[in-house]
């Protein structure tokens, strides 16, 4: 039997470092949204999940549940709809920080987390390193930072896919 070869450029993708690299590939792609200069206001962000946040944090802070929101429409049911995320626990990091900064921050963490999700999906799938890295790349798209309800989707997807029976 003979040894399987060391390959060196196998260990350059080892899930911490494509984690950091993922992190500065966000960061280097969005660095005013990440200081706080800027945020998002294109598609269904400005349209749709903005204004969905921003009820929902003023909700929050009169200490109200939000069942109902009156400013959609004649009004529409809150709580009940499953992509106003009034029940995900993260949507704490928007709803006690700055609402600008924070759910922009919110939706690009989950395309980092989506971003990490499918490297140890590809990497379970493959057992190398280097192809998930490559993978991953192709998966994680920038428009997903305009939809948060899909981001947050596809951060959790390849966890569910990945698991075993």
């Amino acid at each position: 039997m003979s040894k399987p070869m060391n390959n060196p450029a196998g260990h350059a993708f080892t899930p911490l470092r494509f984690g950091v690299l993922l992190a500065l590939l966000v960061f280097a792609t969005y660095p005013q949204v990440i200081l706080g200069l800027e945020t998002f206001v294109a598609r269904d962000y400005g349209f749709f999940a903005y204004p969905l946040a921003h009820f929902q944090q003023e909700c929050f802070w009169r200490g109200e549940i939000p069942f109902w929101n009156p400013y959609n429409n004649c009004g529409v049911p809150f709580l009940a709809q499953w992509n106003t995320m009034p029940l995900y626990p993260p949507t704490l990091l928007y709803l006690t920080l700055p609402l600008g900064w924070s759910l922009a921050c919110f939706s690009l963490l989950h395309v980092w987390f989506a971003g990490l999700g499918m490297y140890f999906l590809a990497r379970r799938w493959t057992g190398g390193n280097n192809f998930a890295a490559a993978f991953c790349r192709c998966s994680v798209s920038p428009s997903m930072v305009s939809r948060s309800i899909s981001s947050c989707g596809r951060a959790i997807s390849p966890r569910s896919v990945g698991c075993r029976g």
